[in-house]
């Protein structure tokens, strides 16, 4: 039977996420601005300039940090989990201040 991934796992996945969509959206306006063809440019370059870009605005962490906070504040989950998830976006951002990393975890 496979096991539930934990909520710490999830609440950092979901802050990483965010952070790296950011960044993703980021560049892709940076290239529409040069007047770059988004469509043409290969997807694996978009993901390295994000990454150089999300490595430069640090930032973008603590702003994914905050819409995770605000997401599962509003959530259709339980009163709960919801309070659960908030506890644990907290408990990560008290690690990430210890680290040197914005958040702990693989990117």
């Amino acid at each position: 039977m496979a096991r539930a991934k934990s909520l710490f796992h999830s609440a950092n996945h979901a802050i990483n996420f965010l952070a790296q969509s950011a960044a993703k959206k980021a560049v892709t306006e940076q290239l529409r601005d040069q007047g770059v063809r988004v469509s043409l440019v290969p997807i694996r370059e978009i993901t390295e300039k994000a990454q150089r870009y999300l490595a430069d605005h640090p930032e973008l962490y603590q702003r994914a940090l905050e819409r995770a906070r605000a997401r599962w504040a509003t959530s259709i989950y339980s009163r709960r989990w919801s309070r659960q998830m908030i506890r644990v976006l907290n408990e990560t951002l008290k690690l990430s201040s210890k680290k040197k990393s914005p958040i702990s975890g693989d990117f």
